[in-house]
Order: C-alpha cells, then sequence, then structure tokens
C-alpha cells in the first residue's frame, strides 16, 4: 500500500487499543502504544534506502528482507523495547503485541498488492503479489479518513468508530479477494480467443468492477486490455524482438533486476546513429499505450552494453537519461583523445 494508507492503519491500531481500559484511562501509555503502531505501520518501507545503490538494487530490495516474516520480530522487539523506555509508557509485552499487529498488517496489505512481497526472505525470494487492491485504494483510505474525522469530533467513543472502521475495511477487502479469484476464474470463458495454454493475470484499479488484464499465448504472444464487469477490450499485442543484441543485454544488472522482479517480458531492440537500446518491459503493467516499468541497456556498435536504466520511466524520463549518458559518453571520449 501507499505510506499514507500506512500511516492510517497505525492510527486506526491506536484507536482500537482503547479497548484495553488501562490504556483508554492512562494518556501517557495510549500515546506510547500510538507511537509504536505507526512506527510499525511505516516501519517496513525504510528500504527506500535502497535507492542510494541505484535503481537496479532498489528493485530488488525493496519489499525484501525489512518486509520478511523472521525480520518483523527484529522490528517488534526494536520498536517495543525503545517505546517502552518513554516515561510512563505501556509495559513491553503490550507495545509488542501492538507493534506485532502494526508489522503484520503492513506486511498482509502489501501482499495484496501487484507490486509482490518477499515475505519467506531469507529462506525464499519468491514474491507473493495477491492482486486484491490496488497500491492506493480509495475506500480504505476513504473509510480512515471519516474515522478520523469521527475521533476527533467525539461522535463516538474512539474504539467504537475504529472497530466499525475495520470491520468494514475487512468486509471490503474479503469481496475484492473473492472477486479477483472469480475474474481469474471466469476469463477463459469470457475471452472468445481463449486457448489451452494461455496464461492470465487480472490486476486492480481503483474501480472494484474494473481490471486491467492481460495474457501470456503458447507463442510467446502477450495480449493487454480491460475488463470491466464481463466486458473484455483487449488493446494491444505484444511481440518481443528478435536481435542478437538482446541476449547481449541480459549481462547488464539492470536487466537482470527487471527479469528477477518480473515473469512477464517484452523485449524491444532501437536502432540509433550512436549504437543499440534494447528496452525490456514488464509487460503487466501498461499506462496509456506505454511500459513503465523498463530497463534499458545502451549498446554501442559492436553490441557491448555501455551503460543502463531500470525503473518507473516514461519516454521523456527514458530519452533524458539516455541523452545525459551518450552526452557523457561524448566527453570522455574527447577526454581521451587528448590525453593521447
Amino acid at each position: 500500500m501507499d505510506s499514507v494508507t500506512h500511516v492510517c492503519f497505525g492510527i486506526g491500531l491506536a484507536a482500537l487499543a482503547h479497548w484495553d481500559p488501562t490504556l483508554a484511562t492512562s494518556p501517557a501509555a495510549f500515546q506510547s502504544i500510538a507511537i509504536a503502531t505507526v512506527a510499525g505501520s511505516v516501519i517496513p518501507d525504510c528500504d527506500t534506502i535502497f535507492r542510494l545503490g541505484g535503481n537496479a538494487n532498489f528493485l530488488r530490495q525493496h519489499r525484501g528482507i525489512t518486509h520478511s516474516l523472521p525480520f518483523l520480530l527484529v522490528w517488534a522487539f526494536g520498536i517495543a523495547g525503545a517505546v517502552s523506555l518513554i516515561p510512563n509508557a505501556a509495559n513491553f509485552i503490550i507495545l509488542f503485541i501492538w507493534t506485532s499487529i502494526a508489522l503484520i498488517l503492513h506486511v498482509l496489505t502489501d501482499v495484496l498488492n501487484p507490486y509482490g512481497t518477499q515475505v519467506f526472505i531469507p529462506f525464499s525470494k519468491k514474491r507473493y503479489a495477491w492482486n486484491v487492491l490496488p497500491t492506493f485504494d480509495p475506500f480504505i483510505f476513504t473509510i480512515h479518513l471519516i474515522g478520523i474525522i469521527g475521533w476527533v469530533q467525539s461522535i463516538a467513543p474512539v474504539h467504537v468508530i475504529a472497530s466499525i472502521s475495520y470491520v468494514m475495511i475487512g468486509v471490503y477487502i474479503g469481496w475484492r479477494f473473492l472477486k479477483q479469484r472469480n475474474v481469474i476464474r471466469n476469463l477463459p470463458h469470457i475471452d472468445k480467443n481463449y486457448a489451452r495454454a494461455d496464461h492470465y493475470w487480472a490486476l486492480p484499479t481503483a474501480n472494484p468492477f474494473r481490471f486491467e488484464i492481460g495474457k501470456r499465448t503458447s507463442k510467446h504472444t502477450f495480449h493487454t486490455g480491460t475488463l470491466s464487469y464481463h466486458n473484455i477490450t483487449w488493446l494491444h499485442q505484444w511481440v518481443s524482438d528478435k536481435h542478437p543484441a538482446i541476449l547481449n543485454s541480459t549481462t547488464h544488472d539492470t536487466v537482470k533486476a527487471l527479469i528477477e522482479f518480473s515473469n512477464d517480458q517484452v523485449v524491444h531492440v532501437y536502432d540509433h546513429d550512436w549504437g543499440t537500446e534494447v528496452r525490456w518491459f514488464d509487460v503487466r503493467y501498461t499506462y496509456r499505450k506505454n511500459f513503465p516499468l523498463v530497463a534499458s541497456v545502451m549498446m554501442d556498435r559492436n553490441l557491448q552494453p555501455i551503460s543502463g536504466n531500470v525503473g518507473w520511466m516514461n519516454e521523456r524520463q527514458l530519452h533524458k537519461k539516455h541523452n545525459r549518458t551518450h552526452l557523457l559518453r561524448i566527453k570522455k571520449q574527447k577526454q581521451d583523445h587528448s590525453i593521447r
């Protein structure tokens, strides 16, 4: 989920803690619980620091070790231990329990997204993505927002507001889970061009009745489109190019990172006056006829990798990176020539 929603979950859990009368009557103890639940709700996303190592490193590490179930124990002990040092804070056990709930909810809501989470790393590098909720879900955010407003306005006891809110969110998530499974099960029956070897996926959108869908055929062709209610609209067909540069590009770290992250890629090759460009796209994600998640490798005339970029980029951003790299390469060549 997005960071704002994670914070909302932390606040909501703190509100739920008011069911404990000892916390409801002790402002200091409640504040310590609120600090712990909010911290537990956001701390796994500290892996954004891996961006400092480059986009390829971030793509590999995001929702990795900091989101793994074994590491959640480390977070829970660390946060509960630190917060318990606050004067008049709740006792360590209570803090540990509420922090653990916040951490588990963070990982669970991330697993419900298409991005994928390495829940069992270091024992398994598999990414779990149930494709139930979009990264930002308007319904879940709105329920939290209404609940927080109700809390501030003292419309009802805060723990009652929180309980009603989470019952509604729980029912909503359960409904979307069943709906997503039903969509995957029915796509072969709805698709008029279904073939036995076709593999389908359906990514959730903010509209629970609309999905971004795709299928991979036995001929290594991809089709992407939308499913609105029970109507399929196939918008594009994608086929990878055949070119010797493609194999050479797999040695570059940016391509390796994308292949590790994605099971479904399309590869296109572009010729330029300076050499060849190979682009690897994650075909699951499309936006306005483009693939926002791309690994691009610039290669010389001998098809040897020069440089590469990977990440969520549009065409303008990609061209800007290529131009900057090309200019730096020309400058280096001039410097080398002057030295000689």
